[in-house]
């Protein structure tokens, strides 16, 4: 599912291969529980073992930053790094997310850490926490500019706006880039065209009697209110790389250049006088204030903010997962007390903790390993393995090749993962997760780049898990009744009358629509 990330297709283009997200976002109601896709997609539905469900919580919620999972405990997603908070995020949001993170941005994985504090004094604690984060004022990345490719000043500033235009094509009225629309819902002020263009089609029977688990439709990951979040400059770093700033990585690089991020800037944040957490107000007591705080409320847990922030060892640390009481009246999944971090959790989401926590711990195989990878870096939003995950009904129609070449969906969808650690090697699986294995210019949707530490045993996992062989052909067709040099040339006829009509071999190409 690789794109063409050199090429600037305007608004209307670098957006329209992520249509998978649109939907949902726009229909349903912002969710009032921690919104973890692959929870929200197979938990839901009683797809996934409860316990397992759990494990899944237990590290996309953070608990795992404070509490010690053990050997075949789930690893923590780190939380956003706030050195540069300073220049990237803006005053009035900061204050009102301390302060409500669930009521402020609705589906964060983000505990409230201050719910103990009240009145006068929780508005202090914010104000001091606010001015430590505002000193964090690393610089963005220097972007490189070249002759072909061309870096503006303010670059942030000069996107284009999407025109848009209700008239063309079902694949452009997404309004969003091919990478984003998966994950992320359409505008409210589209859908409905969309909707009505693809109403038109014809419609999978199993889905709509609800026998077909891919045909299901899925809740879309919200992103909540990016304009007032975000300084414009620190939107269009963030797009660039978001590794940089939230290295768990459930925000992949999409691959973006800097004008892409300049078009994507203009359409989700149209406040241009957006300002970063400046403060004259920010004395040096009131940053040192703030800084302790930080401390005091365990956020180094799962946040970075510069060097020299180390735990209180006044504090005791919390007791690892093996040894949490599941019947006591206060604790972090229900009843918090004001020591503890309040998640508001419901019910199914609290039961399946429980249970988690309730289970022997499963041994760690690379197939256990593969399916908890798979649901917390959500692949299974685009692709379909062993019968779940894939696109959905209410996505599949955003989805075009460059041009609007008609190749049939292997040409415009993301491929299945069924057995392919078996069909591709090692070495290359490794190429595609790094970013190098783009071999399909004709898909405007860009197989996205996670950070290495978050997908390294990934395929190895893939190819113990779907046990491709590596034996020579001579032995694979020892017992056929055939000699594999017959078996050879049978197959140079077939690929002489199919397979080289849209693939190259050799270099060398038929004219017309080409695969790879």
């Amino acid at each position: 599912m690789n794109g063409i990330p050199g090429s600037r297709l305007g608004i209307l283009g670098v957006l329209a291969a992520c249509p998978s997200l649109w939907i949902a976002a726009a229909v349903a109601a912002p969710p009032t529980s921690p919104f973890v896709a692959g929870f929200e997609r197979f938990a839901r539905r009683g797809d996934l073992d409860r316990a397992e469900t759990g494990q899944l919580l237990l590290g996309e919620l953070g608990c795992t930053s404070c509490h010690a999972p053990g050997t075949t405990g789930p690893h923590s997603k780190r939380g956003p790094r706030l050195e540069g908070a300073g220049r990237r995020l803006q005053t009035k949001w900061l204050s009102r997310f301390l302060s409500d993170p669930a009521g402020t941005q609705p589906g964060t994985t983000m505990p409230d850490v201050l719910h103990g504090v009240s009145g006068k004094q929780k508005t202090e604690v914010i104000v001091a926490l606010s001015a430590f984060l505002a000193s964090l004022r690393e610089d963005f990345a220097k972007l490189k500019s070249t002759a072909t490719r061309p870096v503006a000043p303010r670059f942030h500033d000069k996107g284009d706006p999407p025109a848009w235009e209700p008239a063309v094509s079902p694949g452009r009225l997404c309004g969003l880039p091919p990478t984003r629309c998966r994950i992320h819902g359409p505008s409210p002020a589209h859908l409905r065209t969309r909707e009505t263009a693809v109403s038109a089609r014809p419609r999978r029977a199993k889905g709509e009697l609800g026998l077909d688990a891919a045909a299901r439709p899925f809740p879309s990951v919200p992103h909540g209110d990016l304009a007032n979040k975000y300084t414009r400059q620190g939107l269009a770093h963030f797009l660039i790389a978001p590794e940089s700033m939230r290295p768990g990585g459930r925000m992949p690089s999409l691959k973006l250049v800097p004008d892409e991020a300049a078009d994507l800037v203009a359409f989700l944040h149209p406040n241009a006088t957006a300002r970063s957490l400046t403060d004259p107000k920010n004395t040096p007591d009131l940053v040192a204030a703030g800084r302790r705080l930080f401390v005091q409320f365990r956020c180094q847990s799962c946040h970075t903010a510069g060097r020299g922030l180390k735990a209180d060892p006044a504090l005791k640390p919390p007791p690892p997962l093996s040894q949490l009481d599941l019947s006591a009246a206060n604790s972090c999944l229900a009843n918090a007390s004001g020591r503890q971090p309040r998640y508001r959790l419901d019910k199914q989401q609290i039961q399946s903790i429980a249970a988690a926590l309730a289970a022997k711990p499963a041994p760690l195989t690379p197939a256990l390993s593969l399916k908890r990878t798979t649901l917390k870096l959500n692949c299974l939003a685009c692709h379909a393995r062993n019968g779940s995950g894939g696109l959905g009904p209410k996505r599949r129609g955003y989805f075009e090749t460059a041009g609007h070449v008609d190749l049939g969906d292997e040409g415009r969808l993301p491929p299945s993962l069924d057995g392919v650690g078996g069909k591709l090697t090692t070495a290359w699986l490794v190429k595609v997760l790094a970013g190098t294995g783009d071999v399909r210019p004709h898909l405007q949707i860009r197989m996205p780049v996670f950070p290495v530490a978050e997908v390294l045993g990934l395929p190895r996992q893939l190819a113990t898990v779907d046990s491709g062989s590596e034996a020579p052909a001579a032995k694979i067709f020892a017992t056929s009744g055939t000699s594999a040099k017959s078996l050879a040339t049978a197959g140079r006829s077939l690929v002489d009358r199919g397979c080289v009509q849209c693939h190259p071999v050799r270099g060398e190409r038929l004219p017309g629509v080409g695969g790879n």
